[in-house]
């Protein structure tokens, strides 16, 4: 793995897991800090996937306060892929 350095792209990053988790276990809050880590890792790994997030980010103005509620995430080959690494890893005993 390749991690980057680039602050924006790890905040955009641990953004998308989160709103994954949300949406996958409908619990409102992070993942367990093990399980939301590796999958982070994973998308600052790939540079596609950081493309991809850094996107979601921008549309989705993922640092700016609102009372809307969040949009929902695209269901796409992205979001099953690392919805399957994200529950994999939260289903792990060290996740």
């Amino acid at each position: 793995m390749h991690p980057t350095e680039d602050g924006d792209a790890i905040i955009d990053a641990l953004a998308y897991v989160e709103q994954l988790h949300q949406e996958l276990t409908t619990e409102n809050g992070a993942p367990p800090l093990g399980a939301q880590n590796r999958v982070a890792e994973a998308i600052l790994a790939d540079p596609m996937l950081v493309a991809y997030v850094r996107q979601w980010a921008a549309r989705n103005r993922v640092l700016e306060a609102s009372i809307a509620p969040a949009q929902r995430l695209p269901i796409d080959d992205v979001y099953r892929r690392l919805g399957a690494l994200l529950l994999s890893n939260e289903a792990s005993p060290f996740g």
